[in-house]
């Protein structure tokens, strides 16, 4: 499969878009839909390791925050796990 796909071009980040996407190059084979696929399933597992991270470091940081720094952090917990539902 060409990586040079106008919609990988077309990208905010082409490098960053194919660096994520070139292991699904066999899968692809040059179908736009197999291509959103991948790169849907790419966004998905980096929202799960991001709310993963971010929890963590919600539970963390609970006793070193003020009161709005941990209303900032929940919210931002549950902005990421709401992209993931």
């Amino acid at each position: 499969m060409s990586f040079s796909l106008p919609q990988i071009r077309a990208t905010l980040y082409p490098r960053v878009c194919l660096h994520s996407l070139v292991k699904f190059a066999s899968q692809m084979q040059s179908s736009p839909r197999e291509l959103a696929r991948a790169a849907l399933l790419v966004s998905l597992a980096k929202a799960r390791s991001t709310l993963a991270r971010m929890s963590e470091l919600e539970a963390i940081a609970m006793g070193r925050l003020s009161h709005e720094q941990v209303g900032a952090m929940k919210d931002c917990v549950e902005n990421v796990a709401d992209s993931i539902d």
